[in-house]
């Protein structure tokens, strides 16, 4: 209580209970866990045990089965070899702290639920539990022992790039400063959008899809999640004969998660209806706010003049 009671008093005064654990309820939804139910604790014990091995991207991304099975294997050689444990109170001590960190991570699952079944909770034992191991295995396997550490090495140096990365898509790309900018949107309560490429097929087909390649790039960080939107429209018309709108990469890439000097690449698959009539159209394009107020972030002109809430990107003759 001397070194973390003002924690307690913190949460009590910001969020109405000392640990805070409405909010976290709020935030972070996970079944229920029920001591009382042989279905929760198999749950439980497989996530405890495959994020105590290796688990990543907030219990998301796991590793491949065989690496589990491999891992378990060993880990049951290790206790194998644990045959007798002298009583002497500095082991006592030291199972203990086993206890307490199992004693609390039990609590806190059966409060949030399921999600607080993270071997990480039991880091504070981790060195206790690793002797354990490790003295057991050398009873149990003896000279082969070293195969463990090798195995875990090879862990730490193929995962990262064959389980994690490849979990995740690459959102943004290098920058290309030598690009010029081709159209400069400033949000009103934000940082500029630039388009900096584009890739615009000269001809289209009605009923047909139609691909636009473009380069972006966000100088700064975003306050809400905006949209795109592509016209076609008649040369001079002030209204457009065909709408399109989308988020950055299909969702993916929403606004609010650039960060400064964000480059990255957006494919737009645009769907032409039938109906639209054969001709040449301007390419329009702008940002707007689909989720807020339906504002439109203005276009400005590289010495500072507002040209209006759209870019004509280019022409396109639909066939």
């Amino acid at each position: 209580m001397a070194i973390a009671g003002w924690w307690y008093l913190r949460n009590l005064l910001l969020y109405g209970d000392p640990f805070g654990l409405g909010l976290y309820k709020g935030e972070f939804s996970s079944p229920t866990f029920s001591p009382f139910s042989l279905h929760d604790w198999g749950e439980a014990m497989h996530a405890l045990g495959t994020s105590l091995i290796a688990r990543f991207g907030w219990m998301s991304v796991a590793a491949p089965q065989w690496l589990y099975w491999l891992l378990a294997i060993w880990i049951g050689l290790a206790i194998l070899g644990i045959r007798r444990w002298r009583i002497e109170q500095r082991w006592q001590l030291a199972w203990a702290l086993v206890g307490l960190s199992f004693a609390w991570t039990f609590a806190f699952a059966v409060l949030s639920g399921q999600v607080g079944w993270q071997a990480r909770f039991l880091f504070p034992a981790a060195p206790v539990a690793a002797c354990a191991l490790a003295m057991g295995l050398e009873r149990s396997v003896k000279t082969a022992a070293w195969l463990l550490p090798a195995l875990l090495v090879t862990m730490a140096v193929g995962l990262p790039n064959t389980v994690i990365s490849a979990a995740y898509p690459y959102l943004v790309v290098e920058p290309q400063p030598e690009r010029p900018v081709l159209a400069l949107w400033r949000p009103d309560t934000a940082n500029p959008i630039e388009l900096r490429g584009i890739l615009l097929p000269q001809t289209a087909k009605a009923g047909q899809p139609w691909l636009v390649n473009t380069l972006w790039r966000a100088v700064g960080k975003q306050d809400r999640k905006w949209s795109l939107f592509v016209h076609l429209a008649k040369p001079g018309s002030e209204s457009e004969s065909f709408a399109f709108d989308v988020q950055p990469q299909d969702g993916v890439w929403q606004a609010l998660r650039w960060t400064p000097d964000d480059w990255w690449e957006d494919l737009l698959t645009i769907h032409l209806p039938a109906e639209l009539e054969p001709g040449q159209y301007e390419v329009r394009m702008g940002w707007f706010d689909e989720f807020g107020d339906w504002s439109r972030a203005g276009v400005w002109s590289q010495n500072g003049l507002l040209l209006g809430d759209y870019a004509v990107v280019g022409k396109v003759v639909v066939e």
